[in-house]
């Protein structure tokens, strides 16, 4: 499948010059929830796993305050050091063939793409996990997630990405501190491709936040649906309820429905392979190819920290 095809399903069809690819992390980048990785495998960090709920359900608490007080927590406990905490997320693995299309579509120049991260994390669980995994500075042109900074103590300290003094407009339940179709629509402007007449849209994602950004997008346009979870359940949702009101003559609304096309994916690997077939065929000669046999010389080079 030539990035052509994305538009038509007709490889023949004349490639786009320019590519924004956008993607999820937790989930999605990695096979976690990177926010709960320190408070299930930091012996002080389970005792406080109970809390999530109780901060959510008694207190009403949105998801980046729960963090900012579980994190505040996680610093008093005691045995609590910088040192585990680095350990404990450099120990999250990215698939070394994902790691691969990341680095084959940072160096595309036809057509030009642009890679973003679009992530409710937090700059430091992001930047550390990638960094672990040999991804290099600037393979991602733009991350976009809740800012996080190392404090007093050694804490970690997350603000929301979008502060309530200066909140989204967003009409669909998107969480207070992220629209991710406000953060498309930033990266466009932000990389200079508001502008851009054939640009197309390759999002992935996996859960209930990235459906108002597959939403925004427009029939030339792909989603990549984690299969089996929270997105690919509204999207498939929405498909049912339109399909059970059609033809009725009852006010119930007709469910808003994803136009842009959809293919699934199960595990990092296939994402990175789906990746990988982005790009025309002649720009993959020379490159790793996705055999067995390559990958675990991928691999190998990524865990010592080689560069491919």
């Amino acid at each position: 499948m030539g990035v052509g095809s994305i538009s038509s399903g007709d490889p023949s069809t004349k490639a786009p010059a320019t590519l924004l690819v956008a993607c999820d992390f937790d989930h999605t980048l990695i096979d976690v929830n990177s926010d709960l990785v320190l408070f299930r495998d930091l012996p002080y960090g389970k005792a406080l796993l109970p809390r999530f709920a109780s901060l959510r359900q008694e207190q009403g608490m949105a998801w980046t305050q729960i963090m900012q007080s579980q994190l505040a927590e996680l610093a008093q406990s005691e045995g609590y050091s910088k040192q585990d905490v680095l350990k404990c997320l450099h120990s999250v693995k990215m698939d070394p063939v994902l790691i691969t299309a990341f680095r084959a579509l940072h160096s595309s120049q036809d057509p030009s793409i642009k890679v973003i991260i679009a992530s409710d994390a937090n700059t430091i669980f992001i930047d550390e996990i990638l960094k672990a995994n040999g991804v290099e500075e600037g393979t991602f042109d733009m991350v976009y997630t809740n800012p996080g900074s190392w404090i007093e103590g050694d804490a970690i300290q997350v603000e929301p990405y979008q502060t309530i003094s200066s909140p989204h407009d967003c009409p669909r339940t998107c969480p207070a501190n992220m629209c991710k179709s406000g953060i498309l629509q930033r990266a466009r402007k932000e990389l200079n491709l508001d502008q851009v007449e054939d640009l197309q849209i390759v999002y992935a994602g996996d859960g209930g936040n990235d459906y108002c950004p597959s939403l925004s997008l427009s029939e030339s346009d792909l989603v990549l649906v984690r299969e089996g979870l929270a997105l690919h359940k509204l999207i498939e949702n929405a498909k049912a309820i339109t399909k059970e009101n059609a033809g009725s003559e009852t006010d119930k609304p007709i469910a808003k429905q994803v136009v842009a096309q959809q293919r699934l994916w199960k595990t990092q690997r296939e994402l990175g392979e789906i990746f990988l077939h982005l790009l025309p065929q002649p720009q993959l000669a020379g490159k790793t190819s996705v055999n067995k046999d390559a990958v675990d010389v991928i691999a190998q080079g990524i865990e010592k920290g080689l560069k491919l």
